[in-house]
């Protein structure tokens, strides 16, 4: 996951900040540790879905939190109990963690495909509207978007497994 974090920083070196699903953490912890090894000070932002929502609560409370369910779509984000290795990285190196529920990550997913169907082939998993789901909001805030000309956000839409389950 290394890699990946990698060409994004040598492909935007100066990002702000950048979004990340979180799943077991491999690619949020590559983020955080290439961010480091580069000298960056880019912000990096976990985001899960509200049905599965582990290290969010985790990430609040300073310590390992368990749930008996993680039952989104984004099944690639479905965890239940976050890895120690992988949260104590997340725990020093994200500077939060936020959640965005299930219809915000459809509603995404379908924003996605729409805007670019005609432009390029692209495939947007749960994982990826997670990600845009939690960046509309901070977006949204700002009004006329002023505030926001001058800040340079990522989005990694990748990771995570990329697979969704059907909803029942």
């Amino acid at each position: 996951m290394a890699t990946y974090a990698l060409e994004l920083f040598e492909a935007v070196p100066a990002l702000d900040c950048v979004y990340v699903p979180i799943g077991m953490g491999s690619g949020i912890c590559g983020l955080i540790r290439t961010r480091d090894l580069l000298g960056l000070h880019t912000e990096i932002v976990g985001v899960v879905s509200t049905e599965a929502d582990a290290f969010a609560s985790s990430f609040e409370q300073n310590r390992i939190v368990t749930t008996e369910t993680a039952n989104t779509f984004a099944d690639g984000m479905a965890c239940r109990m976050p890895l120690p290795e992988a949260f104590e990285i997340i725990r020093q190196g994200a500077a939060r963690v936020v959640r965005v529920s299930d219809p915000e990550i459809a509603n995404a997913m379908r924003i996605f495909h729409e805007d670019t169907q005609h432009r390029r082939r692209c495939r947007c998993g749960g994982a990826g509207g997670v990600v845009a789901g939690a960046r509309a909001p901070a977006g949204a805030q700002g009004g006329s978007g002023a505030q926001w000309r001058q800040y340079r956000p990522g989005a990694v839409c990748a990771g995570a497994g990329g697979s969704l389950k059907d909803p029942e």
